[in-house]
């Protein structure tokens, strides 16, 4: 087995390379229910309110694509289910770290580039018949994951080796020490490098990782929590794992752990 294969195999998941750092940046959550922030990302917020918006238009437009409504179903006290809500505040975190790192290199996001995401999405959001509803959700929502695709496409048409720095390296590193087996940074360093260029997907969460060093991240404790096995805002423990999806970076095939 090769020696890029054999450190594909210790980073079983993006995410997982994002925990720590994501830690270090975590502000805290809270149970009040006056706070009126759902989530901050730097200078970002989203508001209870905003977020209480959101949440109706996507479980409608969930269910319009054929979801499962079980997963839908409101707790004893009328509140939505955890798993949802953690679920909708990860799309907005992971969109904010986009567009904060494509601002960190100086991506301008343009009207087309907006265009374009919009596009992408109508195209997610549609069903078997061709029907997008994704003009249904809220018009809140709708802006973050315009922008935040935006972001994203930019970022990966822009990221390669300029970006794979050492104190990048050195975070994925740290993040992951102790799986490589007592091996030293320097011992490593290169294969990491090799890593990184053969797996985009991979790169592109070692810049949101880096890019969360510098911002504040909070979330409200009512919606979810920050998961410090994968660096994802989930359900409480105990609860059902948040309905999420992450990409294997194992090269044999084999899936990733799910969040939970």
């Amino acid at each position: 087995m090769s020696r890029v294969t054999d450190l594909v195999k210790t980073l079983r998941t993006p995410l997982a390379l994002l925990a720590l750092v994501l830690l270090a940046a975590f502000v805290g959550s809270s149970c009040s229910s006056v706070d009126p922030v759902a989530l901050q990302v730097g200078q970002w917020q989203l508001s209870n309110k905003d977020f209480e918006d959101q949440i109706q238009p996507y479980a409608d437009a969930y269910l319009a694509l054929g979801g499962d409504e079980t997963q839908l179903h409101p707790t004893t006290d009328g509140t939505w289910p955890t798993a949802l809500t953690a679920f909708l505040l990860n799309e907005q975190l992971t969109s904010q770290l986009a567009v904060i790192a494509a601002q960190d290199r100086e991506l301008e996001i343009t009207d087309d580039d907006r265009a374009d995401a919009r596009s992408q999405l109508e195209q997610q959001f549609s069903g078997s018949d061709g029907t997008s509803v994704f003009g249904d959700l809220a018009g809140s929502f709708q802006d973050v994951l315009v922008e935040g695709t935006a972001a994203r496409t930019l970022l990966a048409s822009g990221l390669g080796d300029d970006d794979i720095t050492d104190d990048l390296l050195r975070d994925v590193y740290d993040a992951n020490q102790e799986q490589f087996g007592g091996r030293s940074f320097d011992e490593v360093k290169d294969g990491l490098v090799e890593v990184l260029r053969a797996n985009p997907d991979l790169l592109f969460q070692a810049v949101l990782a880096e890019t969360a060093q510098g911002v504040e991240i909070y979330v409200d404790g009512r919606y979810g929590q920050l998961d410090p096995l994968t660096g994802q805002i989930v359900t409480p423990s105990g609860a059902d794992p948040a309905p999420t999806t992450s990409t294997s970076l194992d090269d044999t095939g084999d899936s990733a752990p799910a969040a939970g």
